[in-house]
């Protein structure tokens, strides 16, 4: 076997841990119970000394699916390790069994009496035993696949946050320095505001995030598109006008970072710039009874444009941040807007 670091299994809640050991130790005293004993404290007891055993087997169960975690399970080795390690923990677990019991017959009558089952006793408990690993280390099992699969859902997000951190389009950055500069050059009143908020453009796009921080209230997320519309009307001038409406209840509401810019963006970029005179770009956010709708809509060319190559990328990265953190709570529709003119973008996230 070749040497690697653990791949450690994620640890139960100790909530769940609590139930299904009394769980277990209710298993116990049912069977007693059917065999013809009467119940007493004994019986419970005795519940409680197999439970114990089968709790010392689940934690060195822990410790085997940690040495060879499920990624070894194509090696033609993994099965029969695990049935000789489920006979030896079976066999183990049937002498911790019989040194509990013997500390439980301290109850019974002030001695330590070492009990060993034999017989039907023997037989059944060997059979729990081995089950009990199966059960233990197939759930150990899922846990470090559903741990697999949630930080590749996390990687994934992250590549994606970073795609989209790429479509802050270099030339418009370029290009929006170059209209500052002018500003400063005239002694412009706005330009000390106009840099601020070029600073501030700048640092929320970079901002590293991972995981759970992905997700940012919606004023955040507000605020810097009033930024960056700010920064692409100094460009464009007269050409783009903005119309932003958000309801105060909807702005606490949480939604994945850098989700309305790109789609804005996308207005102006694929939309405004090619229709000849002026365009607007509208951004109203409602709240609803359970949910907060966002639209984007603008009036430019939409469908009448050809599409270029990588249209409809940041749509669908979107979309698959949504996904990722609402599941089918949220929704993500896009299309030609009223009447077949300029395009509308509509996102629904729960509130």
């Amino acid at each position: 076997m070749t040497p690697r670091a653990p791949s450690h299994t994620p640890r139960p809640p100790l909530r769940f841990v609590l139930v299904v050991a009394a769980l277990l130790c209710a298993a116990y005293i049912s069977v007693f119970l059917a065999g013809g004993l009467p119940m007493s404290l004994y019986v419970g007891v005795d519940a409680l000394a197999n439970t114990a055993a089968l709790a010392l087997m689940a934690l060195g169960v822990r410790w085997v699916t940690d040495q060879v975690p499920w990624s070894y399970a194509p090696k033609w080795w993994f099965l029969p390790l695990h049935v000789l390690a489920g006979l030896v923990a079976a066999q183990m677990s049937l002498a911790f069994t019989a040194i509990a019991l013997g500390v439980a017959s301290l109850t019974r009558n002030g001695g330590l009496t070492v009990t060993w089952l034999v017989g039907p006793a023997r037989h059944w408990q060997l059979f729990t035993f081995v089950f009990a690993y199966a059960a233990v280390a197939g759930s150990c099992y899922a846990l470090q696949v559903m741990a697999e699969a949630r930080d590749a859902r996390v990687l994934r997000q992250d590549a994606e946050l970073a795609r989209l951190r790429e479509r802050l389009d270099p030339h418009v950055l370029l290009n929006t320095l170059h209209s500052l500069l002018e500003m400063v050059r005239g002694n412009d009143p706005g330009a000390e505001e106009a840099i601020e908020r070029y600073g501030r453009v700048v640092r929320y796009v970079t901002a590293p995030r991972e995981g759970v921080d992905d997700l940012v209230p919606l004023r955040d997320e507000w605020a810097h598109l009033e930024d960056y519309l700010h920064l692409e009307q100094l460009r464009l001038g007269d050409r783009l006008r903005v119309v932003l409406d958000v309801a105060p209840t909807a702005l606490a509401v949480r939604v994945p970072a850098l989700s309305l810019q790109p789609l804005v963006e996308n207005a102006i970029v694929h939309g405004i710039a090619p229709r000849p005179g002026a365009g607007s770009v509208t951004v109203q956010a409602t709240r609803e009874a359970r949910a907060v709708s966002i639209m984007i809509e603008d009036d430019g060319v939409g469908t009448q444009a050809p599409a270029t190559p990588g249209s409809g990328r940041a749509l669908q990265l979107i979309r698959s941040r949504l996904r990722l953190h609402f599941g089918a709570q949220a929704d993500m529709q896009w299309g030609a807007g009223p009447g077949g003119c300029g395009w509308r973008v509509t996102l629904r996230v729960p509130a």
